[in-house]
């Protein structure tokens, strides 16, 4: 009798380390399944695009840029003015998720929409309906840039060009 209660106790003390073992295998192998299908977080890439504004005729041009989302949400009209001496430019560089020309962090957050471009008397409306540069009209049209490309659009730091010459200045509208 004592041999076999031996045995059996021998036996008992293997089942129950086996049973330990498999225990952690399984849970090693469970955690490890998790960790693979755990989906990553999605860390956004931060594109800094510049744009530059050239005025080419003999006319300065005054820009406004109006974000028309903030205007309605503050119920104020939310815009900032720039000017481009004749013969002049100015630049922006803009660092977002995407490339969009007139998103300014440090002009209060404004993502502009929409913009008038005024020479003396006459006046370009320019606009985006769906908040995409490609959808828009003018200033806020990709393929209105001066080097604007599909290759330009998937370089981490494209710099576009955007040209208003006489032409825009014979086409604009009296301002009202």
């Amino acid at each position: 009798m004592g041999l076999s209660w031996i045995i059996t106790d021998i036996q008992m003390q293997q089942q129950t380390t086996l049973m330990r073992f498999l225990l952690i295998g399984i849970s090693s192998i469970l955690l490890l399944m998790a960790n693979r299908c755990a989906t990553k977080p999605v860390v956004p890439t931060i594109i800094t695009s510049n744009f530059v504004y050239i005025n080419k005729t003999s006319k300065s041009i005054e820009m406004t840029i109006y974000d028309r989302e903030l205007s309605f949400y503050r119920n104020e009209l939310v815009f900032e003015s720039f000017l481009i001496g004749s013969t002049d430019s100015i630049s922006f560089q803009m660092k977002g998720e995407g490339i969009f020309p007139f998103y300014l962090p440090n002009e209060g957050s404004i993502s502009g929409d929409s913009a008038i471009i005024k020479m003396t008397n006459k006046c370009i409306v320019n606009y985006t309906e769906f908040e995409r540069i490609r959808d828009g009209i003018g200033i806020f049209h990709f393929p209105n840039y001066d080097n604007f490309s599909k290759e330009l659009i998937n370089q981490p730091n494209p710099t576009f060009y955007y040209t208003f010459s006489e032409k825009d200045f014979d086409e604009a509208l009296e301002c009202e």
